[in-house]
């Protein structure tokens, strides 16, 4: 007898409980809550949001909206009194848990063989006699008959699914009511993998099957046989997401680890193009302030090193690197990550910012500026500054333009092209910000140019603040769909990055993955006319060029 290992995920997961079992929880990672709470007020901390107290008593936010008179999009404030004793008709979030059986509902009985399956001629296996689990569109049940041998994790880095031991064929069934949105083996890893959409919040995936008895589009009842396991491959367990798409956001992250926000952007606004994705305008005006402000934390790192790099001029970098460490704690309180962000989502953004962003987005705009001031009396006119960078490592506008390098390199040399400019994406065209140009294309040219960027995008900011208006900040998921398909086709977009122009270009064939994907990076490209800056230059300059183009290696190899 051959075992082997058939796994169930449900899709978007983002953490489990402590314990020896796993939960079922929902896309936000919560447990479904048995019963609604109809007495008594909740009082508003900080961070909360309307959702998270519903769930949390068993309401539809949208019912305890309705019934405190708060109106879309549902902002609430610390201190606030919630009133919970208000009757409403409205269904609550979660079902009533299962009268079948006393045991907890994640705890499965892991250690007891499951009941026989039915036969290959039924259309059914026979049900489990492990509990079933109250959930949203329903109860969920066992897709297969055996042990569980890998159980979820509860690292954020872990395990998103479960294995389960079975026999040769033996089937594998609908863990609940549903519809096949994903039928394929487009998914490395996964081998042949059914997706089943229960609800516009849940989603079931089922991998390494070998023989599939329902096809897209299908609709399934529990218990119902969708295929029989593949005797040949154990599955590697890992995280799936429900967008798939959205996995390569995680790759655009580590291209340039110093401005993954800007990378985010030009991938998301890509995915829009190819799919026909229109964004929410506060999600726009969300992610070209988490661009900015990733733009003046990488001209800032480049600053700071590049005046490391003349060898006596250490303490502008602790600056540099303060005001980094700054903006990555805004990051923290956008997305919960600091350097990988994987903030930006097709349409706009993961999620809302937090009340309290706001006031230390306005601190920190005050503190860049401060910096920068500080940067420009103590280094600008500075002698050390002066003899390494001025009238080094010249470079001709002509040779610029025909190496194809853009971004600050470019407009130190008198250039006029920013693609915020001359190719408004985004709102970009909405915003008003000056070009920055020097005409000496010298490494002083260079770090200039960096340092006036940054406090234009102080002031771009400051626009997006005073333009952005409560909404969502993605579209819904009627719009655009977990699971996204974009037509077979092509489509590139560039933008402006920190260091030139950033564009991506995607080929879809159709499927939930990209088929195919080049990036323009502008590290790569920059990097190309660095002989040329060393020739007739001194060695010992050799380091302090090589710090004014910015480049990043990650970038570089991709």
């Amino acid at each position: 007898m051959r075992t082997l290992a058939a796994f169930m995920v449900w899709i978007l997961v983002s953490g489990c409980s402590a314990g020896n079992f796993a939960p079922v929880v929902d896309i936000y990672g919560q447990e479904p809550k048995p019963r609604k709470v109809t007495s008594g007020t909740h009082h508003v901390r900080e961070g909360e949001t309307l959702y998270s107290i519903a769930w949390r008593y068993g309401w539809d936010f949208r019912a305890l909206a309705r019934a405190n008179n708060i109106p879309a999009p549902y902002t609430i404030y610390p201190g606030q009194r919630i009133s919970l004793g208000i009757k409403t008709s409205s269904p609550t979030v979660a079902s009533k848990p299962a009268t079948s059986s006393s045991k907890p509902a994640s705890k499965p009985a892991a250690s007891k063989p499951a009941s026989k399956p039915a036969p290959a001629a039924k259309p059914a296996a026979k049900p489990s006699s492990r509990p079933t689990v109250p959930v949203g569109p329903g109860e969920w049940r066992w897709p297969a008959s055996g042990s569980v041998v890998e159980r979820f994790s509860n690292a954020s880095s872990g395990r998103k699914g479960i294995a389960i031991s079975g026999r040769h064929n033996s089937p594998v069934v609908a863990a609940a009511d549903g519809r096949v949105v994903y039928r394929g083996s487009g998914l490395t890893g996964y081998g042949n993998l059914l997706i089943i959409k229960h609800s516009e919040r849940w989603l079931s995936a089922y991998a390494h099957n070998d023989k599939m008895l329902v096809k897209e589009g299908d609709t399934v009842r529990r218990g119902q046989r969708l295929s029989e396991w593949d005797p040949y491959t154990r599955p590697i367990l890992a995280e799936v997401e429900g967008e798939v798409v959205n996995q390569v956001v995680t790759l655009t992250d580590r291209m340039d680890y110093v401005s993954p926000m800007l990378n985010n952007q030009a991938y998301m606004l890509a995915v829009e193009k190819l799919a026909g994705i229109e964004p929410t305008q506060r999600g726009v005006w969300l992610r070209m302030i988490a661009a900015e402000l990733q733009r003046i934390a990488s001209h800032l790192v480049a600053t700071g090193f590049l005046l490391q790099d003349l060898g006596a001029l250490g303490t502008p970098l602790i600056y540099a690197m303060r005001e980094r460490e700054n903006i990555l704690d805004l990051f923290e309180m956008l997305c919960g990550a600091r350097i990988t962000n994987s903030y930006l989502r097709p349409g706009g953004v993961f999620m809302d910012a937090p009340t309290g962003f706001w006031l230390a987005l306005d601190r920190e705009l005050v503190d860049i500026v401060n910096t920068l001031d500080e940067l420009e009396e103590y280094l600008s006119g500075n002698e050390i500054v002066f003899s390494r960078t001025k009238g080094t490592a010249v470079l001709a506008p002509e040779l610029l333009i025909n190496a194809s390098i853009t971004g600050p390199m470019l407009r130190a040399s008198g250039v006029d092209w920013d693609l915020r400019h001359r190719n408004p994406y985004d709102y970009y065209d909405r915003i008003e910000f000056k070009r920055i140009l020097h005409t000496a294309s010298d490494n002083y040219a260079r770090y200039w140019v960096r340092v006036q960027e940054a406090r234009e995008s102080v002031n771009i900011i400051r626009q997006c603040v005073a333009q952005i208006e409560p909404g969502p900040v993605r579209p819904s998921f009627d719009d655009v769909p977990r699971l996204i398909r974009p037509p077979k086709g092509d489509a590139y977009v560039a933008i402006e990055g920190s260091k030139g122009e950033l564009g991506f270009y995607l080929v879809s064939d159709g499927g939930i993955a990209p088929y195919r994907m080049h990036v323009r990076a502008p590290s790569l490209i920059n990097l190309t006319l660095l002989r040329d800056m060393l020739i007739g230059g001194l060695f010992g300059d050799l380091f302090v060029s090589f710090g004014s183009v910015d480049l990043n290696m990650g970038e570089v190899d991709r």
